[in-house]
């Protein structure tokens, strides 16, 4: 199974260049593996850069532990973490 990197769960999420985020569908479609830190990084690019709010934050990463083609190291907890972080709302991303 392949890794992917920050730029591909960027792409895959803020879907700004049809282009890239049809390169990267591609090169998921056969399964790929996303570390925390991938994810970790991608959330923060997502806040900072694209200006996501919580509620969309919590919303992209979602989308990335249910789809098919992706698997989320230590899932369980991205998805208890992703619980927390909704039951604590309102939360403000800090950006720095």
């Amino acid at each position: 199974m392949r890794a992917i990197d920050t730029n591909v769960v960027v792409r895959l999420i803020a879907r700004d260049d049809a282009r890239q985020a049809g390169f990267a569908e591609a090169f998921i479609e056969k399964g790929a593996w996303v570390s925390v830190l991938a994810l970790a990084e991608a959330t923060w690019v997502l806040a900072t850069v694209y200006e996501l709010n919580s509620k969309d934050l919590a919303t992209a990463i979602e989308m990335l532990l249910n789809h098919r083609n992706l698997v989320l190291q230590e899932s369980e907890t991205v998805a208890r973490s992703l619980e927390l972080f909704e039951q604590s709302q309102p939360w403000v991303f800090p950006i720095a």
